[in-house]
């Protein structure tokens, strides 16, 4: 977060703003006008008065002045200006100036529109933590980088924004307009990525008041694909207890894909190979590839077998994934290299020996086997303790 130290008091900033305005529009005019002087005496006039709030709504008007005649360092400082001395006027005053400032600085989208954006990141810095016109901001910076497409702009937003939310105390439809424009943006520079279903996820959090489901439908299903279709996402129980995903289960075009996410969460191989042979296609009307689907399928069963057993044999495996023992050992190590499995693979006795895997689904079965695990742990430092204080004992004696 920046912080801005004003050098100037803020009458000679206000002076120094008006001039500058002055000056511009008496280059555009030829010279001087009585025109012009009364429109300065009246600048000076809100000065004196501290009207800032007046001053700044006015001379915003004059934006076209800035853009068009003068050089883009003076701008920038001009905007700067402007940015700064909206920090001392009114708290109930600040947004009216905020609203006109982001309307002048982002009604062009053709042209200077890094210095636009860099006006309005300023704009945000320039304000206090926890003034509400803040999120105003946040909402033109983001609807602005889409419009121009300069999404590389916004990228030191996302380690910010969760804060920024609970910090405004937002309600579930202004989180969720963040959310959406996020996503947007991420799909100008990565489509189809990890960090897109991510924001994808947030979004669709803020449905869970049950209001408005309807409006997360298209999120939520597009959340649904994109677990089932993304390599690196192995968990996705938690999604079948969203609302906005629930809802795919009961809407008659959906609901073939709810089963689908299902499955993929819940079940292995077997199940995947009957969803196909039922609706045989509807992996293709969404966008998904069965040798891709089989391929996760494959790696997520292995992953579900290995986590009841401490040790496999390549037939046990083969016979799970349908496929030749020959092809055991390219599964395990893609399981592995996934991050579904810890394991060691012998070849003269044919096993696979566990020492990790991914939970697919964390339930009271899980929870009661993690819970043994912790116990045979703790006794197992407890004696280790003891020997070593029955050693140090001895040592003392």
């Amino acid at each position: 977060m920046a912080i801005y130290v004003d050098l100037l008091p803020v009458e000679e900033q206000a002076i120094t703003l008006a001039t500058f305005f002055n000056n511009l529009q008496i280059a555009k005019d030829g010279g001087k006008s009585e025109e012009n002087e009364k429109k300065f005496a009246a600048y000076q006039d809100l000065i004196a008065k501290r009207d800032l709030k007046q001053l700044l709504l006015q001379l915003v008007q004059q934006h076209e002045l800035v853009f068009a005649q003068a050089e883009e360092k003076d701008i920038e400082t001009c905007w700067s200006t402007i940015c700064s001395l909206a920090r001392n006027i009114k708290q109930e005053d600040v947004r009216d100036v905020v609203l006109a400032i982001i309307q002048v600085v982002a009604s062009n989208t053709a042209s200077a529109t890094l210095l636009r954006l860099r006006i309005l990141n300023n704009l945000y810095n320039y304000l206090p933590a926890n003034s509400t016109a803040k999120y105003d901001i946040l909402l033109a910076i983001l609807n602005y980088a889409l419009a121009t497409q300069n999404s590389a702009v916004i990228k030191p937003f996302y380690g910010r924004i969760g804060e920024w939310i609970n910090q405004w105390e937002l309600t579930n439809a202004q989180k969720r307009t963040i959310y959406e424009l996020l996503f947007k943006l991420s799909e100008l520079t990565a489509p189809g990525s990890r960090a897109g279903y991510e924001l994808l996820l947030k979004s669709l959090l803020t449905f869970e008041d049950g209001e408005n489901l309807q409006d997360g439908l298209g999120a939520a299903k597009e959340a649904a694909i994109r677990a089932i279709k993304l390599t690196d996402v192995h968990q996705c129980d938690d999604l079948l207890e969203m609302k906005a995903i629930k809802q795919l289960q009961s809407n008659a075009e959906t609901a073939p894909l709810f089963e689908l996410l299902s499955l993929f969460a819940t079940d292995k191989l077997e199940a995947f190979e009957q969803f196909v042979a039922s609706n045989p296609q509807f992996l293709a009307s969404v966008g998904l590839s069965q040798d891709d689907c089989s391929t996760k399928i494959r790696l997520l069963s292995l992953a579900s077998l290995a986590s009841a057993h401490s040790e496999l044999s390549y037939a046990v495996i083969a016979q799970t994934l349908r496929v030749g023992e020959n092809e055991v050992e390219n599964w395990v190590i893609q399981a592995i290299s996934a991050e579904l499995l810890d394991a060691k693979l012998d070849q003269l006795t044919k096993t696979v020996s566990i020492h990790r895997c991914t939970q697919r689904v964390f339930t009271g079965e899980q929870w009661s086997l993690l819970s043994q695990k912790l116990n045979g742990w703790q006794k197992n430092i407890q004696n280790i303790l003891q020997v070593l204080q029955s050693s140090h004992g001895r040592r003392s004696a």
